[in-house]
């Protein structure tokens, strides 16, 4: 199955030493993947309470900053899933989009940031 013809889907291989079709065991990255989504989550909690107390324009430019945040959050969410949970949807790829989805939230709450500095 190719996801808009961009990129070969591999079929996982259904081992029950629970390895991954690379040799890789799954578990520490279940561990990782799990930790990231608390931190993630963390993360959003103490941003939206920073948020809240500026306040203003600068309260508002981090509305980026958190939806980035969210964004990967999600990523790590959906890598989870994907891995807890095999599916035919190309999980790699929706990943990678979120992450880049992310970045760009990113980079767009820094220039925002910036031209804040400007004023």
């Amino acid at each position: 199955m190719k996801f808009f013809g961009l990129f070969p889907r591999r079929p996982r291989k259904q081992t029950s030493d629970y390895t991954s079709t690379f040799g890789m065991e799954i578990t520490p990255i279940l561990v990782v993947d799990i930790i990231g989504l608390v931190i993630g989550f963390i993360s959003i909690f103490i941003i939206q309470r920073l948020r809240e107390t500026i306040g203003g324009r600068l309260g508002r430019a981090l509305n980026l900053f958190v939806w980035g945040v969210v964004a990967m959050t999600v990523a790590f969410g959906w890598e989870i899933f994907s891995v807890v949970f095999p599916h035919p949807l190309p999980a790699d790829e929706i990943q990678r989009l979120l992450m880049i989805a992310g970045m760009t939230l990113f980079v767009l709450s820094a220039r925002k940031f910036f031209s804040l500095m400007q004023l």
